[in-house]
């Protein structure tokens, strides 16, 4: 009986070690290459640094208008898309690469998704007001109106904001939605 579970055991740790020593192997590599790659990345960062620094690169740009730090933009860019590569150099040795990259590919659409939602969210509403102002003609170049606390003359109506100008003379531009869901006032 001893014999056939120090058999069974013999077997099962075997199978084991099998299974874990080209995976240790395998993570073993990918720190190494992690390593590698946040040196490299962080040395290759300072001579483009250094490289763009000797070009005056941000006096150039300061020259012609533009105050933004190009020099150090550029700079941790390749020192950013090294980490990356490194990262995914790292995550192949040990098999992982195509779940991360579809992983980060759907984070990445959910991102732009969103930012076209955000961004389109006030521009609908606005340009559907726009359309049923100028076909039904609420408010017209001239009237003197008031919506809220704002009260002016109607100078310009476009499909997303109206111009009112004040009696003060301030010019406000009114979202064409406010035009269209609140009560408006024409006094001519």
């Amino acid at each position: 009986m001893f014999r056939e579970w120090s058999m069974a055991f013999t077997d099962l740790w075997t199978s084991v070690v099998e299974f874990v020593t080209p995976l240790a192997s395998d993570i073993v590599v990918a720190v190494v290459v992690l390593l590698i790659g946040v040196i490299i990345a962080k040395v290759l960062e300072r001579v483009v640094m250094r490289a763009l620094h000797e070009l005056d690169l941000n006096k150039w740009m300061q020259k012609a208008g533009v105050k933004f730090p190009l020099e150090q933009t550029l700079a941790h860019t390749v020192k950013y898309l090294l980490y990356f590569l490194a990262v995914i150099i790292a995550l192949n040795q040990v098999g992982l690469t195509s779940f991360v990259l579809n992983l980060i590919a759907v984070a990445v659409l959910v991102l732009v998704i969103v930012g076209v939602v955000l961004g389109i969210k006030d521009f609908l509403p606005n340009f559907i007001a726009g359309i049923m102002i100028h076909r039904r003609g609420y408010v017209k170049l001239g009237d003197v109106i008031r919506v809220r606390d704002i009260e002016g003359e109607v100078r310009q109506i476009n499909l997303l904001e109206t111009r009112i100008r004040t009696v003060s003379g301030d010019v406000l531009f009114v979202p064409n939605s406010l035009l269209a869901t609140k009560e408006v006032l024409r006094f001519k």
